[in-house]
């Protein structure tokens, strides 16, 4: 009877563990599913006040074109953009990180060609400007939501 108690006990601790491992699988990936509608609504606010603060380097011709357009780099950034990072990962260590710069300008040019007229850069160097903003501004909100998640 005792062996068959603690037989027992470590089958029930087993399947306590591995329905822990399972909630946990899926709260993260619902926390990764927020995560992107987040950093799409972040990207949105940032398309259109870019294209406000310099409407000679950046056009956006409507909210809704900004939200397809943030969606289509979300969905390039998940897709795409991993392999441009791992085949251009010699040239970005030599330049100590910048040439990751490029790369984030090439995706919201690749963007633009995607979205059309209605999303479009007047250079490149308009849309390494804007990569360089929309960097800047999630890393300040990424570095705020995790601080307040910790408390």
């Amino acid at each position: 009877p005792c062996s068959v108690a603690l037989a027992n006990k470590k089958k029930s601790a087993v399947q306590w563990q591995m329905l822990k491992k399972e909630m946990l699988s899926k709260i993260k990936r619902e926390a990764n599913k927020m995560n992107f509608w987040q950093r799409t609504l972040i990207t949105v606010l940032v398309f259109l006040a870019t294209a406000g603060f310099f409407p000679t380097y950046f056009h956006v011709s409507s909210v809704w074109i900004a939200c397809l357009a943030a969606i289509i780099l979300g969905l390039l950034n998940m897709f795409v953009k991993p392999l441009l990072v791992i085949l251009s990962l010699p040239i970005t260590v030599m330049t100590l990180g910048i040439f990751y710069l490029f790369i984030n300008a090439f995706m919201l040019e690749l963007t633009s060609f995607l979205v059309g007229n209605s999303f479009e850069f007047s250079s490149f160097w308009s849309a390494m400007m804007v990569a360089i903003i929309l960097s800047i501004v999630n890393l300040v909100i990424t570095n705020y939501t995790t601080q307040n998640s910790n408390y």
